[in-house]
């Protein structure tokens, strides 16, 4: 009577690896899209945050806070009161991702996130008024949104990894209440749209 051996065949041994290569050539093909995707929502979370954490704080704070939207990445908040100006933070999103527009974007009116901007300007906090500086906003004691003038102002913050549309973003502000929303670029073709 020979004893009985135990363990994998060569076999068996094959086809566990075969899978395996086919699991982590799946994974190595979705991996770059995932990350790219997960920047963009970093650079969108962190645009978004700047421009609530400045309506939340003047409203908090009883000062006026002011801030700069520097491309290529760059944001920067400024406390302004009693005539002195200190700087709060400065950040930047992403090494990937930037403040920019594609060429592809919609460009009609009713097909723009809430209907600001141009589909064209990447930083605009100058809707509607003129004589503003496009990339700043000043949030006041009120909570609302104003240009350098002092003119109520709603505005738009695009950002994407230029090679990849489907990374596109693009943040909201209206200017009398400093509500902010956040939108992503949809679809193909003729049939893009924000969402």
């Amino acid at each position: 009577m020979r004893p009985r051996q135990t363990g994998f065949s060569l076999v068996e041994m094959m086809v566990v690896l075969a899978i395996a290569f086919v699991g982590l050539t799946f994974a190595m093909i979705q991996f770059p899209p995932a990350v790219r995707n997960a920047h963009a929502d970093t650079a969108a979370q962190m645009t978004q945050n700047a421009l609530r954490n400045g309506h939340d704080l003047a409203v908090a704070d009883r000062a006026t806070y002011h801030l700069t939207f520097t491309a290529p990445r760059t944001i920067q908040t400024d406390r302004i009161a009693g005539g002195v100006t200190t700087t709060v933070s400065t950040v930047q999103i992403p090494t990937d991702m930037q403040f920019t527009t594609l060429s592809q974007f919609p460009k009609t009116f009713n097909k723009l996130p809430d209907g600001f901007g141009d589909g064209i300007i990447a930083i605009d906090f100058d809707l509607g008024v003129t004589g503003g500086v496009a990339n700043e906003i000043y949030f006041q004691p009120d909570g609302t949104a104003v240009d350098v003038n002092g003119n109520l102002n709603n505005g738009i913050v695009y950002v994407a990894n230029p090679s990849y549309l489907n990374t596109s973003r693009a943040v909201t502000l209206y200017g009398a209440t400093g509500r902010v929303k956040t939108y992503r670029i949809a679809g193909s073709g003729s049939g893009i749209s924000w969402q």
